[in-house]
């Protein structure tokens, strides 16, 4: 089982119209962060890195973000605002 824990953060340094997406994939079970996952969110993509962690930045507005890794069966995971 992989969750993932996200959080959708409007930074100062851009216009108000762009956000950054950041979160951490993880898996489910034994809490170990997952590596590699390929992050798909709106039209960016984005691999999380040896830690989990993945960013994206993106015009606001709500997303689905999916996730693709080795044992995840639908791929979508959650929708973040």
């Amino acid at each position: 089982m992989i969750d993932l824990l996200t959080a959708l953060l409007l930074t100062s340094a851009y216009a108000q119209d762009i956000g950054v997406l950041e979160g951490i994939a993880f898996d489910g079970l034994t809490g170990l962060p997952l590596q590699e996952v390929a992050v798909r969110v709106g039209e960016r993509s984005v691999e999380t890195d040896e830690d989990g962690y993945f960013r994206a930045e993106l015009p606001a507005g709500e997303y689905t973000v999916y996730l693709d890794a080795p044992g995840l069966n639908d791929g979508t995971v959650e929708q973040v605002y």
